[in-house]
Protein backbone atom coordinates (compact mmCIF):
# COMPACT_ATOMS: atom_id res chain seq x y z
CA UNK A 1 0.00 0.00 0.00
CA UNK A 2 1.25 3.53 -1.00
CA UNK A 3 1.69 5.88 1.95
CA UNK A 4 0.36 9.61 1.56
CA UNK A 5 3.95 11.10 1.75
CA UNK A 6 5.01 8.70 -1.28
CA UNK A 7 1.74 9.64 -3.22
CA UNK A 8 2.21 13.46 -2.84
CA UNK A 9 5.78 13.52 -3.70
CA UNK A 10 5.37 11.17 -7.10
CA UNK A 11 2.48 14.10 -7.30
CA UNK A 12 4.70 16.92 -7.09
CA UNK A 13 7.48 15.06 -9.23
CA UNK A 14 4.81 14.31 -11.66
CA UNK A 15 3.44 17.97 -11.56
CA UNK A 16 7.48 19.25 -12.39
CA UNK A 17 7.83 17.04 -15.14
CA UNK A 18 5.01 18.37 -16.99
CA UNK A 19 5.78 21.83 -16.17
CA UNK A 20 9.06 21.32 -17.47
CA UNK A 21 8.05 19.61 -20.53
CA UNK A 22 5.66 22.10 -21.14
CA UNK A 23 7.93 25.32 -21.65
CA UNK A 24 10.63 22.94 -23.30
CA UNK A 25 8.25 22.08 -25.84
CA UNK A 26 5.35 25.01 -25.71
CA UNK A 27 8.02 27.77 -24.97
CA UNK A 28 9.46 27.88 -28.42
CA UNK A 29 6.18 27.51 -30.09
CA UNK A 30 5.05 30.34 -28.52
CA UNK A 31 7.84 32.33 -29.13
CA UNK A 32 7.47 31.48 -33.04
CA UNK A 33 3.95 32.30 -32.81
CA UNK A 34 4.52 35.92 -31.18
CA UNK A 35 7.18 36.66 -33.50
CA UNK A 36 5.40 35.78 -36.41
CA UNK A 37 2.13 38.20 -35.32
CA UNK A 38 4.33 40.56 -34.77
CA UNK A 39 5.88 40.35 -38.49
CA UNK A 40 2.42 39.99 -39.88
CA UNK A 41 1.26 43.70 -37.77
CA UNK A 42 4.32 45.24 -39.18
CA UNK A 43 4.04 44.01 -42.58
CA UNK A 44 0.28 44.96 -42.82
CA UNK A 45 0.88 48.64 -41.87
CA UNK A 46 3.80 49.39 -43.63
CA UNK A 47 3.68 47.33 -46.52
CA UNK A 48 0.04 47.47 -47.94
CA UNK A 49 -1.12 48.58 -50.23
CA UNK A 50 -2.64 51.92 -49.94
CA UNK A 51 -6.75 52.24 -50.23
CA UNK A 52 -8.72 54.64 -52.64
CA UNK A 53 -9.36 56.31 -49.26
CA UNK A 54 -6.02 57.67 -48.51
CA UNK A 55 -5.83 58.60 -52.15
CA UNK A 56 -8.65 60.64 -51.85
CA UNK A 57 -8.84 62.04 -48.55
CA UNK A 58 -8.41 65.83 -47.91
CA UNK A 59 -7.15 64.64 -44.21
CA UNK A 60 -4.20 62.81 -45.86
CA UNK A 61 -0.89 64.52 -44.44
CA UNK A 62 0.60 66.95 -47.48
CA UNK A 63 4.27 66.72 -48.67
CA UNK A 64 6.43 69.04 -49.99
CA UNK A 65 8.92 67.12 -52.25
CA UNK A 66 12.19 68.87 -52.83
CA UNK A 67 14.25 68.23 -55.86
CA UNK A 68 18.07 69.63 -55.75
CA UNK A 69 19.83 69.95 -59.29
CA UNK A 70 23.15 71.48 -60.11
CA UNK A 71 24.76 72.62 -63.81
CA UNK A 72 22.32 69.73 -65.11
CA UNK A 73 20.81 71.76 -68.61
CA UNK A 74 17.36 70.19 -68.16
CA UNK A 75 15.24 67.82 -65.31
CA UNK A 76 12.11 68.32 -67.15
CA UNK A 77 11.48 64.45 -67.30
CA UNK A 78 12.32 64.35 -63.46
CA UNK A 79 9.46 67.63 -62.45
CA UNK A 80 7.15 65.80 -64.43
CA UNK A 81 7.70 62.57 -63.09
CA UNK A 82 7.16 64.19 -59.37
CA UNK A 83 4.59 66.18 -60.30
CA UNK A 84 1.98 62.88 -61.38
CA UNK A 85 3.03 60.82 -58.53
CA UNK A 86 -0.88 60.03 -57.23
CA UNK A 87 -1.03 61.91 -53.55
CA UNK A 88 -3.58 63.94 -53.09
CA UNK A 89 -1.86 67.35 -52.43
CA UNK A 90 1.86 67.83 -52.69
CA UNK A 91 3.93 70.53 -54.05
CA UNK A 92 7.52 70.44 -55.82
CA UNK A 93 10.41 72.52 -54.67
CA UNK A 94 13.40 72.81 -57.60
CA UNK A 95 16.53 74.36 -56.17
CA UNK A 96 18.91 74.80 -58.38
CA UNK A 97 22.69 76.41 -57.54
CA UNK A 98 23.89 76.85 -61.38
CA UNK A 99 25.14 79.83 -62.14
CA UNK A 100 23.34 80.17 -65.57
CA UNK A 101 20.20 79.71 -63.19
CA UNK A 102 17.21 78.06 -64.46
CA UNK A 103 17.21 77.14 -68.47
CA UNK A 104 15.35 78.72 -71.06
CA UNK A 105 13.80 75.38 -72.08
CA UNK A 106 12.01 74.79 -68.09
CA UNK A 107 10.88 78.01 -68.61
CA UNK A 108 8.86 78.05 -71.38
CA UNK A 109 8.10 74.26 -70.62
CA UNK A 110 6.29 75.67 -67.16
CA UNK A 111 5.83 79.37 -67.78
CA UNK A 112 7.96 80.05 -64.79
CA UNK A 113 7.30 83.94 -63.58
CA UNK A 114 9.67 85.45 -60.95
CA UNK A 115 7.68 85.88 -57.80
CA UNK A 116 7.87 86.73 -54.25
CA UNK A 117 7.51 84.57 -50.99
CA UNK A 118 7.88 85.79 -47.61
CA UNK A 119 9.38 82.84 -45.49
CA UNK A 120 11.70 82.12 -42.55
CA UNK A 121 14.89 81.93 -42.91
CA UNK A 122 14.81 78.69 -40.30
CA UNK A 123 17.83 76.93 -41.51
CA UNK A 124 21.11 79.20 -42.81
CA UNK A 125 20.96 79.14 -46.10
CA UNK A 126 23.13 80.56 -49.07
CA UNK A 127 21.43 83.41 -50.77
CA UNK A 128 18.32 83.18 -52.93
CA UNK A 129 18.87 84.84 -55.93
CA UNK A 130 15.63 84.34 -57.46
CA UNK A 131 12.33 82.49 -56.97
CA UNK A 132 9.83 81.50 -60.05
CA UNK A 133 6.33 79.93 -59.55
CA UNK A 134 5.07 77.81 -62.75
CA UNK A 135 2.36 79.12 -64.48
CA UNK A 136 1.29 75.37 -65.77
CA UNK A 137 1.00 73.74 -62.37
CA UNK A 138 0.80 75.96 -59.51
CA UNK A 139 2.47 73.27 -57.57
CA UNK A 140 5.95 73.66 -58.72
CA UNK A 141 8.69 76.24 -57.32
CA UNK A 142 11.48 76.57 -58.79
CA UNK A 143 14.47 78.46 -56.88
CA UNK A 144 18.00 80.03 -57.48
CA UNK A 145 20.39 80.30 -55.09
CA UNK A 146 24.11 80.06 -54.95
CA UNK A 147 24.28 76.79 -52.86
CA UNK A 148 27.44 74.71 -53.01
CA UNK A 149 26.33 71.16 -51.65
CA UNK A 150 23.09 69.59 -52.05
CA UNK A 151 22.62 69.95 -48.42
CA UNK A 152 22.47 73.68 -48.62
CA UNK A 153 20.40 73.13 -51.97
CA UNK A 154 17.99 71.05 -49.57
CA UNK A 155 17.70 73.29 -46.38
CA UNK A 156 16.78 76.00 -48.43
CA UNK A 157 13.87 73.99 -49.68
CA UNK A 158 13.16 73.05 -46.05
CA UNK A 159 12.67 76.81 -45.57
CA UNK A 160 10.53 77.06 -48.13
CA UNK A 161 8.42 74.40 -47.75
CA UNK A 162 4.47 74.65 -46.88
CA UNK A 163 3.97 71.50 -45.35
CA UNK A 164 4.94 69.01 -42.42
CA UNK A 165 6.42 66.40 -44.21
CA UNK A 166 9.33 67.45 -47.18
CA UNK A 167 10.30 64.36 -49.27
CA UNK A 168 14.25 64.81 -50.66
CA UNK A 169 14.50 63.22 -53.74
CA UNK A 170 16.84 62.83 -56.56
CA UNK A 171 16.62 63.83 -60.07
CA UNK A 172 18.28 60.80 -61.46
CA UNK A 173 15.37 58.23 -60.12
CA UNK A 174 11.99 57.52 -61.28
CA UNK A 175 9.63 56.51 -58.40
CA UNK A 176 6.71 54.30 -59.23
CA UNK A 177 3.39 57.18 -59.51
CA UNK A 178 2.21 55.36 -55.99
CA UNK A 179 5.60 55.44 -54.03
CA UNK A 180 5.15 58.31 -51.93
CA UNK A 181 1.28 56.97 -51.13
CA UNK A 182 2.98 53.89 -50.20
CA UNK A 183 5.68 55.71 -48.05
CA UNK A 184 3.21 58.12 -45.91
CA UNK A 185 1.60 55.54 -44.81
CA UNK A 186 3.14 55.32 -41.23
CA UNK A 187 3.66 58.81 -40.96
CA UNK A 188 -0.26 59.36 -42.00
CA UNK A 189 -1.25 56.46 -39.39
CA UNK A 190 0.79 58.06 -36.50
CA UNK A 191 2.80 61.72 -37.13
CA UNK A 192 3.08 62.36 -33.40
CA UNK A 193 5.73 58.88 -33.63
CA UNK A 194 7.09 58.89 -37.05
CA UNK A 195 9.70 61.38 -38.01
CA UNK A 196 11.28 59.91 -41.34
CA UNK A 197 10.68 57.48 -43.22
CA UNK A 198 13.14 55.74 -45.73
CA UNK A 199 13.18 54.06 -49.01
CA UNK A 200 15.61 52.30 -51.72
CA UNK A 201 15.28 52.57 -55.58
CA UNK A 202 16.23 49.42 -57.86
CA UNK A 203 18.31 49.77 -61.18
CA UNK A 204 17.02 50.71 -64.47
CA UNK A 205 14.10 48.53 -65.67
CA UNK A 206 14.43 50.32 -69.21
CA UNK A 207 15.44 47.47 -72.23
CA UNK A 208 14.49 44.79 -70.02
CA UNK A 209 12.26 41.96 -71.08
CA UNK A 210 9.32 40.94 -68.62
CA UNK A 211 10.49 38.66 -66.06
CA UNK A 212 14.10 38.96 -65.91
CA UNK A 213 15.26 39.30 -62.37
CA UNK A 214 17.87 41.94 -62.96
CA UNK A 215 21.58 42.09 -62.51
CA UNK A 216 23.13 40.86 -59.45
CA UNK A 217 23.17 43.95 -57.58
CA UNK A 218 20.14 44.73 -58.10
CA UNK A 219 19.02 40.69 -57.20
CA UNK A 220 21.32 41.63 -54.20
CA UNK A 221 20.11 44.95 -53.23
CA UNK A 222 16.35 43.47 -52.91
CA UNK A 223 17.51 40.31 -50.93
CA UNK A 224 18.90 42.98 -48.41
CA UNK A 225 15.77 44.65 -48.01
CA UNK A 226 14.05 41.23 -47.57
CA UNK A 227 16.80 40.94 -45.13
CA UNK A 228 15.95 44.19 -43.47
CA UNK A 229 12.43 43.35 -43.09
CA UNK A 230 12.43 39.99 -41.61
CA UNK A 231 15.45 41.26 -39.12
CA UNK A 232 13.85 43.96 -37.43
CA UNK A 233 13.86 43.65 -33.84
CA UNK A 234 14.18 46.04 -30.80
CA UNK A 235 12.18 49.40 -30.73
CA UNK A 236 15.70 51.50 -30.07
CA UNK A 237 18.19 50.27 -33.15
CA UNK A 238 20.37 53.13 -33.89
CA UNK A 239 21.24 51.87 -37.34
CA UNK A 240 21.04 53.40 -40.87
CA UNK A 241 19.00 52.46 -43.94
CA UNK A 242 20.11 48.74 -45.05
CA UNK A 243 22.56 48.15 -47.75
CA UNK A 244 21.11 49.15 -50.96
CA UNK A 245 21.05 52.03 -53.01
CA UNK A 246 18.83 54.78 -51.06
CA UNK A 247 15.43 56.07 -52.66
CA UNK A 248 13.60 59.56 -51.67
CA UNK A 249 13.70 60.44 -48.19
CA UNK A 250 10.73 61.64 -45.87
CA UNK A 251 11.77 63.69 -43.06
CA UNK A 252 8.94 65.62 -40.44
CA UNK A 253 10.05 69.11 -40.97
CA UNK A 254 9.66 70.43 -37.35
CA UNK A 255 12.74 67.53 -36.58
CA UNK A 256 14.77 69.00 -39.15
CA UNK A 257 14.56 72.60 -38.31
CA UNK A 258 14.78 71.54 -34.87
CA UNK A 259 18.48 68.84 -34.98
CA UNK A 260 20.00 72.31 -37.28
CA UNK A 261 19.14 71.02 -41.03
CA UNK A 262 20.96 69.14 -43.58
CA UNK A 263 24.63 69.34 -42.94
CA UNK A 264 26.18 71.45 -45.80
CA UNK A 265 29.55 69.96 -45.85
CA UNK A 266 29.27 66.50 -45.88
CA UNK A 267 28.60 64.28 -48.93
CA UNK A 268 25.87 61.63 -47.03
CA UNK A 269 24.01 64.56 -45.64
CA UNK A 270 21.08 62.02 -45.41
CA UNK A 271 23.33 59.96 -42.34
CA UNK A 272 24.25 62.66 -41.07
CA UNK A 273 20.73 64.15 -40.09
CA UNK A 274 19.85 59.93 -39.11
CA UNK A 275 22.19 60.40 -36.73
CA UNK A 276 21.84 63.47 -34.83
CA UNK A 277 17.85 62.93 -35.16
CA UNK A 278 18.35 59.60 -33.07
CA UNK A 279 20.48 61.95 -30.52
CA UNK A 280 18.22 64.59 -30.35
CA UNK A 281 15.11 62.30 -29.73
CA UNK A 282 17.25 59.79 -27.41
CA UNK A 283 17.98 63.25 -25.33
CA UNK A 284 14.40 64.67 -24.99
CA UNK A 285 13.28 60.94 -24.15
CA UNK A 286 10.54 61.66 -26.72
CA UNK A 287 9.11 58.59 -28.33
CA UNK A 288 9.70 58.14 -32.15
CA UNK A 289 10.39 55.84 -35.12
CA UNK A 290 12.14 55.64 -38.12
CA UNK A 291 10.58 53.62 -40.56
CA UNK A 292 12.17 51.75 -43.64
CA UNK A 293 10.37 50.47 -46.80
CA UNK A 294 12.40 47.68 -47.86
CA UNK A 295 10.78 47.11 -51.28
CA UNK A 296 12.02 49.60 -53.79
CA UNK A 297 10.07 52.03 -54.62
CA UNK A 298 11.42 53.23 -57.93
CA UNK A 299 14.38 52.42 -60.61
CA UNK A 300 17.34 54.75 -61.93
CA UNK A 301 16.13 57.21 -65.17
CA UNK A 302 18.69 54.80 -67.03
CA UNK A 303 21.83 53.18 -67.07
CA UNK A 304 24.17 55.96 -66.11
CA UNK A 305 22.47 57.24 -63.62
CA UNK A 306 22.07 54.37 -61.77
CA UNK A 307 26.01 53.82 -62.12
CA UNK A 308 26.03 57.17 -60.70
CA UNK A 309 23.99 56.74 -57.51
CA UNK A 310 26.23 53.73 -57.36
CA UNK A 311 29.09 55.20 -57.04
CA UNK A 312 28.10 58.10 -54.78
CA UNK A 313 26.43 55.55 -52.32
CA UNK A 314 30.08 53.77 -52.08
CA UNK A 315 32.06 56.79 -51.23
Amino acid sequence: MISVQTFAAWLVTAAVAYLLASYALGGPVALVRALVAIASRRRARYRGHPDDVMASSRFTIPVSVILPIGDEQDVSDAVDHLLALTYPEHEVIVVTSAPHGVPPSMRERYDLKACEIFFRRSLRTPPVRALYRSGADTRLLVVECDAHTRGDALNSGVNLARYRYVCCADHRARYAPDSLLKSMQPAVEDPALVIAVTTMIAGSQIGRDEGDPGSVSEILQRLSGLRELLGRGGRKRLRLAPDGLPGFTLWRRDVVLETGGFAPDLLEEQADLTLRAHRQMLRSKKPYRIVHIGEPVGTASNEGAFDGLLAEHFR
